[in-house]
Formats: C-alpha cells, sequence, structure tokens
C-alpha cells in the first residue's frame, strides 16, 4: 500500500522518558525482529504508557506483521486519545484499506484532512482510496498535491506508476518507476514493482540488460549479482544464471544454497552431464536429502523421463515430511510428462513454504 503508519516525530512523544522507550522499541525490532517489539510496546502500554504515540508506534508494527484486524482495533485506541491529530485517522484509514474496507479508509482520510490539509500522507492515503474506486482523475491529482507538498516523497511517484498501469500507460508508468530506482537504486519494493512491470509490458530483454548494467557497476555488491541470477532463471535466461553462479564458486564465495541455485540453472540450460556431476558433490556438503531429490527430479523431467523424475519428487516430499501430490493433479489419466511437472510444482511449494515456516519460527 503507498502509505503505513509512523509514529510521530520524537518531540510530539512527550517526554524524554516517552522517546527514549519508542527508541528502545526501534532497537528491540532490529535486534530481535517485530514480534519481539510489538511484545514489548504491548508491555509498555499495559504498564500505563497511554499516549497515542504508543498505540501509532504498535500500528506500524502490527501492519508489518500482515495483522491488520488488531492494527485497526490500536488505531482506533489512538484515535480516541487524541482525537484532534491528523496522524491516527490516517493509521485507520490505512489498516481500513488494508482490509479491503474502502469506505471506512475514506471516512479515516478525510477525517485526517479535515484536521489538517496540508498532510502528505493523509493525501496519499485518500488517493489510494481514489485508485481503489477506479476514479484515476482524482487519484492523480491528489498525487500531484503530494509531490507539491513532498517532492521527494516516493510514494506517491509510486502511487502515480500504479495509476498509470491502471490506465494501461504501460510505458508512463516505467518510466516513473525508472526514474525513482535511478534516484535511489537500494529501493528494493521500488524496483521489484519496476521489474515485475517490465516483464508484464514483454520487455524482459531490456529488463535483464538493465540489471546486467546494475551488477556490473557494482561488482562488490553481492546482492546485485544473486538478484540478476534470479530473475534470469525466472525469465527463462538460464545462461545468464549459470554465468553468474558459476562466477560465484570460481571466486570460492559460495554456500551451499548458491551450489544449488548453480545447479538448476544448469538443469534449465540443457547441460546436464555438469548437473549430474555436481548433485553428487552436494551430497557432502550438508545439502538436504529433499532438496538434492529434488534437483534429480528436475534432471529426470529435462531428460523427459517422467515416472523417474515422479519418483524422485515422491521421495523429496517423503524426505521433507510432505504430503504426497493427491487430486486431479495427479491422476495417472494424465499425459505422463503433465503428471511430472504438477509434481514438481507440488515438491516446489511445499518445501518453499516450509522453509518459509521454519526460518520465522527461528526469528
Amino acid at each position: 500500500m503507498p502509505v503505513s503508519p509512523t509514529p510521530s516525530s520524537a518531540a510530539g512523544a512527550g517526554a524524554g522518558g516517552a522517546r527514549a522507550k519508542l527508541v528502545r522499541i526501534r532497537e528491540i525490532e532490529k535486534s530481535q525482529g517485530l514480534p519481539e517489539a510489538e511484545r514489548a510496546l504491548v508491555e509498555l502500554i499495559r504498564d500505563g504508557e497511554q499516549s497515542h504515540h504508543f498505540f501509532l508506534a504498535l500500528v506500524r508494527i502490527l501492519i508489518k506483521q500482515k495483522k491488520y484486524d488488531d492494527a485497526l482495533r490500536a488505531a482506533t485506541k489512538a484515535s480516541s486519545i487524541a482525537p484532534m491529530e491528523a496522524e491516527p485517522h490516517v493509521a485507520i484509514g490505512v489498516a481500513s484499506l488494508r482490509l479491503d474496507d474502502n469506505e471506512r479508509a475514506a471516512q479515516a482520510f478525510a477525517a485526517a484532512l479535515r484536521i489538517d490539509p496540508n498532510s502528505s500522507r493523509a493525501n496519499l492515503g485518500a488517493a489510494a482510496v481514489k485508485l481503489a474506486a477506479e476514479q484515476y482523475d482524482d487519484a492523480m491529482e491528489l498525487c500531484e498535491r503530494v509531490l507539491k507538498l513532498d517532492p521527494t516523497l516516493e510514494r506517491a511517484r509510486e502511487l502515480q506508476a500504479r495509476i498509470n498501469m491502471k490506465r494501461g500507460r504501460g510505458d508512463l508508468a516505467i518510466n516513473d518507476l525508472r526514474e525513482l530506482v535511478d534516484s535511489n537504486p537500494e529501493n528494493r519494493r521500488t524496483k521489484r514493482a519496476f521489474l515485475r512491470l517490465m516483464h508484464t509490458e514483454g520487455r524482459s530483454e531490456e529488463m535483464l540488460d538493465y540489471l546486467r548494467a546494475d551488477a556490473e557497476a557494482n561488482p562488490d555488491d553481492k546482492r546485485r549479482q544473486n538478484f540478476l541470477a534470479r530473475i534470469a532463471m525466472r525469465v527463462g535466461q538460464p545462461d545468464i544464471a549459470v554465468q553468474q553462479y558459476g562466477e560465484k564458486i570460481e571466486a570460492g564465495s559460495a554456500k551451499v544454497g548458491d551450489r544449488v541455485r548453480y545447479i538448476m540453472a544448469l538443469v534449465e540450460a540443457g547441460e546436464i552431464d555438469k548437473a549430474q556431476e555436481l548433485v553428487l558433490e552436494l551430497k557432502g556438503q550438508r545439502a538436504s536429502q529433499p532438496i538434492v531429490s529434488l534437483i534429480n527430479g528436475d534432471i529426470a523431467l529435462k531428460l523427459e523421463d517422467a515416472e523417474l523424475a515422479i519418483r524422485h519428487y515422491e521421495a523429496a516430499c517423503r524426505a521433507a515430511d510432505l504430503a504426497p501430490l493427491d487430486g486431479p493433479e495427479a491422476e495417472l489419466s494424465l499425459a505422463p510428462l503433465d503428471r511430472a511437472r504438477n509434481w514438481r510444482n507440488h515438491t516446489i511449494k511445499l518445501i518453499t513454504a516450509a522453509r518459509k515456516q521454519r526460518h520465522g519460527n527461528a526469528a
């Protein structure tokens, strides 16, 4: 969404003790994660910190965790404490947008604008409501107003790009996002939106040229090289991914995950012999059995041995203690290669979900 609640300035947070507590919450968020920051903030509120700034801080943390109902309750509490402040109404609007309650969001942003007509965040929220209602001219007008108030506000430019996209003006949207990415290359959200739109508009080659130039201009930033490789795989250019991961392995900086992605790129590029050789090495490099079985399945599928591929995908699911493919997608009446592809999609989906859950629990 184009806006997200943030606590007001430290000066508005009241006494120095309150400011210090809010700073501490930020430190906990960075060092221990959102759940711990939420717990610490709730504890402060229960211990008597009833300033609306603490509830707004809670709204921000809850929205980051996609706890939108809880965020709306916290925003409503902030508004009851400080009804003549614009920010709590903005927070209600943001939470309402996340809950697809556009009517309530419109009312909240209107209330904020009555209190502070020059609030960039309230105007931006109102523009998001207009966009959701397909009132594109009104939405664009509000974005232009926001940029007059704050020319540096990237969210307004991003929203303009979305409006142009909805209007079917893909080239204009791409230009909007390209300017933002060029001005702030570290804005990952904008970069993802830019690349996604380039792909949607059928400009994958141009997108890869952009990423390649970006990686070459920043040779010490391994994240850019990894990103180029991942995107190349997604748009059917595995040779680029093979080159990127291969250079990383030659440099001695590759981890097991990089080697896995390298082998998968080799398979997609048709370099089966080399992929099979490297799979054998994986077993001694702490790669998990489900991943090894998954790659072996991909090799078999590339060789159009559907039955062998399915056996490997079944083995990957068993090794990861995941449910096997069932239902229409597993029917024997399907063509063997179609069944194998269904098995592959199923296996990747479950393994990816299991990994995300493990990382989430570890956090």
